[in-house]
């Protein structure tokens, strides 16, 4: 008998909603592997969406802070990944993740 995950890997709209969730986790790991150490826990989700990496920060004033230490960031994001046009710094909303999906 097949497990759950099993079955779920095998239709496309799970493999979708999978391959996204790695996707926005291999960034935020990568982000946190070049931000300085004091930032790199205040970066809690980043999603490419339509050229635009969106990166999401614990609070307003981390916010602030995440978007001059990532000003000039865009040439490294785009040696990562040439469809990235634009870099945003947002606040993470209200019930975390919900407002980081892509």
């Amino acid at each position: 008998m097949a497990s759950i995950g099993e079955l779920l890997s095998r239709q496309p709209a799970a493999r979708a909603v999978q391959a996204a969730v790695d996707a926005q986790q291999q960034w935020l790991v990568w982000l946190r592997d070049i931000l300085p150490a004091d930032l790199r826990t205040q970066v809690v989700g980043a999603v490419s969406r339509r050229g635009t990496l969106i990166v999401y920060a614990s609070s307003a004033a981390w916010s602030t802070r995440l978007r001059y230490a990532l000003a000039g960031g865009l040439a490294a994001c785009q040696a990562r990944d040439p469809r990235i046009r634009a870099l945003s710094v947002r606040v993470m909303p209200p019930g975390g993740a919900g407002g980081a999906r892509g």
